[in-house]
């Protein structure tokens, strides 16, 4: 768990490391003044007179009041105030889920989220603040994911004429995973349009069956959802990264290259997610760094933001992979610097197995080989590290629910989804 130093060479969702008076604080923040408005409400009604004697009850300070959502919280009310902390993503997690169960909205994720970013989270979201462009916000938040997003790993992946945001779970996320989901779409849509004056054609996939009533969703998010995909994913047309926003001349280069080192310098000390790392070390399994890939990952294999601008698209996509290493556990724990054993139980922590997570990244792979570089069967079962195209069918159907034809018949089919939808 350590690598020769005092700090941790990840963090789970045990781990303190989300600094109270940040996002967490601003859910807080958020929640006092619901608590405010909601006794404005009560003093306003005839009855609350009645009940005093011809008197208004008397008001709960703001503090009180606080202190009162937060019994059996664990939390204390000092955290948002004079003596702040570190919370846990576990915390942050039973904060947020405190938040929606006495809120009780539709759109509480969504209004929550709206506040995340770039937020007043110190240097790393200065930055995010003074951004040039969407791409380099981008290529930030995933830098400082630790400190912009702990509870979801962000992945900007390029590829051809799109830009995806790909999403996965830095820590385990249980049932509270689509809260979770809508709050960080949220963040970066409302981002988006705050710092660049505009709202952005979005293409939102989610890897759970759509709600009853998809009002809010469209609302905060768009109307162009899909739901029952393999993946939770923000879609764009590549171009749309590079388009400078408004205020990017009102910050010279040296001011957002100040920025970035300081977010840089303030979040160096700060682990990455356990998981992030876990995909991290598969994904480099899977298809290695080589002579033959110059572009390493196939996922990062055109992304990359330099300065303020985003590599060109490279004229000859890099070669399909060949056969990468192994993926075992025992291969991941020494990679990790932990044993075997430590490692399944940190996963099982997590709600999750090994198997899970590498059944995830072999699908991601699969379904990008097939939208992006139009591989057929043998490449991509060879790509994974499948002996043979039966087993790896076999499996793909076991990730998906559908056969690899099937799903490369609507890949090809007039008006695909940006990404592969479950069957049904």
């Amino acid at each position: 768990m350590f690598t020769g130093s005092t700090r941790p060479a990840w963090y789970d969702a045990g781990t303190p490391l989300i600094p109270s008076l940040h996002q967490p604080a601003l859910v807080a923040e958020h929640m006092a003044a619901h608590l405010d408005d909601h006794l404005d409400e009560h003093l306003d009604d005839p009855r609350a007179w009645q009940a005093g004697g011809g008197m208004p009850a008397c008001r709960t300070p703001p503090d009180a009041a606080l202190a009162a959502w937060l019994a059996g919280s664990g939390l204390a009310p000092e955290l948002f105030g004079p003596r702040p902390g570190l919370l846990s993503p576990a915390q942050w997690l039973a904060l947020l889920a405190r938040a929606e169960r006495s809120l009780a909205a539709p759109d509480t994720a969504f209004e929550l989220g709206r506040m995340l970013l770039p937020g007043h989270h110190g240097a790393a979201s200065q930055a995010l603040a003074q951004a040039a462009h969407l791409g380099e916000a981008l290529h930030l938040l995933q830098q400082h994911a630790a400190r912009l997003s702990p509870l979801l790993t962000p992945r900007l992946v390029l590829a051809g004429p799109e830009a995806v945001l790909l999403w996965t779970d830095a820590v385990g996320l249980g049932a509270q995973r689509g809260f979770v989901v809508d709050l960080m779409m949220a963040a970066v849509v409302g981002m988006a349009q705050w710092l660049g004056g505009e709202r952005l054609p979005w293409r939102l996939c989610f890897n759970r069956v759509a709600p009853r009533r998809i009002e809010q969703h469209q609302a905060y998010l768009g109307s162009a959802l899909r739901f029952g995909c393999h993946v939770d994913a923000m879609i764009l047309p590549r171009e749309l990264l590079q388009r400078r926003w408004p205020a990017a001349g009102q910050v010279g280069a040296a001011a957002r290259r100040a920025a970035r080192h300081a977010a840089d310098a303030e979040t160096a000390a700060l682990p990455r997610s356990l998981l992030a790392l876990l995909h991290e070390h598969l994904h480099q399994q899977l298809w290695p760094r080589g002579p033959a890939s110059a572009h390493g990952n196939p996922m990062d294999e055109m992304s990359g933001l330099p300065g303020d601008g985003l590599n060109p698209a490279p004229a000859v996509p890099a070669p399909l992979p060949a056969p990468g290493q192994p993926c075992t556990l025992e291969h991941a724990a020494a990679a990790l610097g932990t044993s075997p054993a430590t490692l399944k139980r940190r996963l099982a922590a997590e709600g999750t197995h090994f198997q899970a997570e590498l059944d995830q990244v072999r699908s991601h792979l699969a379904l990008y080989l097939y939208r992006y570089r139009g591989a057929d069967n043998a490449q991509v079962a060879q790509a994974l590290g499948f002996a043979d195209v039966p087993n790896f069918r076999r499996s793909f159907k076991r990730w998906t629910g559908l056969t690899p034809q099937s799903l490369r018949t609507g890949l090809i089919s007039p008006g695909p989804a940006p990404w592969p939808a479950a069957a049904g």
